[in-house]
């Protein structure tokens, strides 16, 4: 007896086992495979002969169908990047069979992830019950929220501003003074810009996470000391 007939997904090990022969007999197989020793079977289909002898040199033979269905193919698509609050959508690709995600993710339904990063997992099960995975990560960035305070908002020339920064969640903060400079800082540390001319200058202040990023303005105003009245000795 050469056992019953198996189906397996390629990659599995298989132990062919003959029996029926008393004691003192022996086994043995085509295809170069021996008795009770795994072993990797290719993809396809195999008939595998087992011929049984006896003590009194008697044989008999038997066969055993081994079915090696491929690895189906998958893929969880590419890696993402967003910003919190946006929606994604996670959807495997590949051969016919069932998608099942971890994270409590639905193949191809919308879902909202949380801040950082998370790596999610797809399996696709086929026909067969052969099954591959593949592998997506979604970074979530949290949002910035951006604003600043400046003291003081309007001055006579030359006016010395003081810009307090008073943002959250952000990496890095670019400033525009409005008066032609600028920096960019990876902290909340204060600023200092200087106004030598009169007008109005708008003032703006970029907070970026990631991909994701806000902004505050406000308008610092430069009065001009010919708009004074100076008062003379009759006034």
């Amino acid at each position: 007896n050469a056992g019953a007939d198996l189906n397996l997904c390629a990659g599995n090990q298989v132990t062919l086992t003959g029996s029926g022969v008393d004691a003192g007999g022996s086994y043995s197989w085509d295809n170069g495979i021996s008795n009770g020793v795994e072993f990797t079977p290719v993809v396809g289909t195999t008939t595998y002969t087992l011929t049984g002898t006896n003590a009194s040199g008697c044989y008999g033979t038997d066969q055993v169908t081994v079915v090696v269905n491929p690895i189906p193919t998958i893929n969880a698509g590419q890696d993402r990047e967003i910003c919190y609050g946006e929606s994604i959508k996670l959807t495997g690709t590949g051969s016919a069979g069932t998608y099942n995600w971890d994270n409590g993710v639905n193949n191809g339904v919308s879902f909202v992830p949380v801040v950082g990063t998370i790596t999610y997992t797809v399996t696709l099960t086929d026909i067969n019950g052969c099954q591959d995975t593949d592998q997506v990560t979604v970074i979530v960035h949290p949002n910035p929220s951006v604003s600043f305070t400046a003291n003081p908002l309007s001055g006579e020339p030359p006016l010395e501003v003081t810009f307090t920064n008073t943002s959250e969640n952000a990496d890095s903060y670019t400033w525009n003074f409005g008066n032609g400079e600028s920096t960019t800082v990876n902290d909340t540390s204060t600023q200092v810009s200087i106004y030598v001319n009169d007008g109005s200058y708008l003032v703006t202040l970029t907070g970026t996470s990631g991909i994701c990023s806000d902004q505050a303005q406000t308008t610092i105003t430069v009065l001009s000391l010919t708009s004074y009245l100076i008062p003379n000795v009759f006034t």
